[in-house]
Parts: C-alpha cells; structure tokens; sequence
C-alpha cells in the first residue's frame, strides 16, 4: 500500500498533466454517471477531491521497488492505452 501511495505522489507531482486531469475529473458534470451496486454519483463525487486532496497534501519520496523511469514508463503507456480505447469507444 505504501509503495502504491508513492507510485501515486511521484506520478501526480512529476506529470505535466495530472494536475488538470484532476480539475477535469473535480468539474466533471456526471450526467450520464452510471451507477453500479458498489459505486454511486455520490461516492465518486466525494473520492475525487478527497483523492487530489490528499495527493497534493503528501509529497513522498519516489518508490524503491518502482523506481521513477518504471513509473514515467507505465504512466505514459496507461495514458496512451486510455486515449486509444476512448477514442475508439467514441467512433
């Protein structure tokens, strides 16, 4: 779990565009949101700035076990990856 919270920090505070992704998510209308058995409106609307909150609260030192260019390397991946699904989930 530790090790997780500073995959998070690193990426979040090393990413050019984590911090807009954030507002983006915070100013997210939700309509259309659907909600699953586990997963409310509510709960997603509460986790979010809750999420940012925290992450810009606790800069941490990058991980031992992930060291940043294995992190820069996922994160980018896992952006291009999305990118491609949504554009693909939109066409």
């Amino acid at each position: 779990m530790e090790e997780n919270k500073k995959i998070d920090s690193y990426a979040y505070h090393n990413t050019e565009w984590a911090y807009n992704l954030y507002k983006q998510m915070e100013n997210w209308d939700y309509d259309g949101f659907i909600e699953t058995l586990s997963i409310s409106k509510d709960d997603v609307k509460w986790m979010i700035p809750y999420s940012h909150e925290r992450i810009v609260a606790n800069k941490l030192d990058s991980s031992t076990v992930f060291p940043p260019a294995l992190v820069e390397k996922l994160v980018d991946e896992t952006a291009e990856e999305f990118n491609e699904w949504f554009s693909n989930l939109m066409s």
